[in-house]
């Protein structure tokens, strides 16, 4: 089913449009949600409804990561949401692997608690169910719960909300799907089992990227007091060895390091490029660690100075 836009009023003197990878109701528009909310405020977007009264906000669905940022970039859209990571389950390699190939920068991320449900038409009986859909990555969350249900196949699908339309389009009382609480609000679906992911402090990261000058202004106008930096670095490996880069840039000037993830280059045979996310507290050991880093690698490329939000 081709989920529609999720649209929070007729069309006004002016337009703000933040692109969301799912179908209305998925846990990507919750974080889109809790931007606009947390953030909009600095930034200039309309927070109030006073403030919104001329603006028509609209919450772009979008079938693929891809999507998400081909409408960023070509300005369709002022914002975008990319889920980066889950707790339960790892960095979303494809996500990272895309913010390399378009002129975006993350501007905020956004951990918000992913408390998974399950869904179907009202009136189901649990011991029917013949079809569990959900997000692969929403189905490897819920293991524990879906191999209790045993009599029941999980399938793979395009998004947790978007499995919940497809339960409502096929009116099918033996298919359910695995979405949050505002997939069953959105669909008008019952929620038959709460809270079915394998762990209770379950939460994904999402980033929030914009074209990359209005990321650098925003940096400008509102430096984090404890910033964040996301870049991408390649290293020669004739001339330095990633254990001496480490050296000479997060350990002369005392980053923490909260996540590096290694991107294979196909084109070159076991060489990588990394991805670098580190936790600073200045603008000052910004800057030093970001000139050390352009002295070391081969390439580098920013893509991101920002603060997190949390729910």
């Amino acid at each position: 089913m081709n989920a529609p836009d999720a649209t929070s009023k007729p069309r006004a003197s002016s337009e703000l449009s933040i692109a969301f990878q799912g179908a209305p109701g998925a846990y990507s528009h919750v974080a889109a949600r809790v931007f606009l909310a947390k953030r909009g405020e600095e930034l200039g977007l309309p927070t109030s409804p006073e403030a919104a009264k001329d603006v028509a906000i609209t919450f772009s669905s979008s079938r693929t990561f891809q999507d998400v940022y081909e409408k960023v970039a070509n300005g369709s859209c002022q914002f975008g949401v990319i889920p980066l990571a889950n707790s339960s389950v790892g960095s979303i390699t494809p996500a990272w692997e895309l913010s390399l190939v378009f002129q975006v920068s993350m501007i905020a991320d956004v951990f918000v608690p992913i408390h998974h449900q399950l869904i179907g038409l009202p009136g189901t009986d649990p011991r029917n169910i013949k079809v569990v859909l959900s997000h692969p990555v929403a189905l490897k969350q819920c293991t524990k719960f879906l191999t209790e249900l045993n009599w029941a196949e999980s399938h793979a699908y395009w998004d947790t909300s978007g499995a919940a339309f497809h339960v409502k389009e096929t009116n099918d009382p033996t298919m359910v799907a695995i979405a949050g609480e505002a997939a069953a609000k959105v669909t008008g679906l019952s929620i038959l089992a709460k809270n079915i992911e394998d762990f209770a402090h379950n939460e994904t990261r999402f980033g929030i990227v914009a074209p990359v000058h209005v990321a650098m202004e925003a940096v400008a106008k509102f430096f984090p007091s404890r910033p964040k930096l996301t870049c991408c670095v390649e290293l020669d490996p004739e001339t330095v060895e990633f254990s001496a880069f480490v050296a000479a840039t997060i350990g002369r000037y005392n980053a923490r390091v909260s996540n590096i993830i290694p991107l294979v280059i196909p084109e070159r045979i076991w060489q990588y490029r990394y991805i670098l996310e580190l936790e600073l507290t200045s603008n000052q050991q910004t800057q030093n660690i970001w000139s050390a880093i352009r002295e070391t690698a081969s390439k580098a490329r920013i893509l991101g100075i920002y603060s997190s939000i949390r729910v």
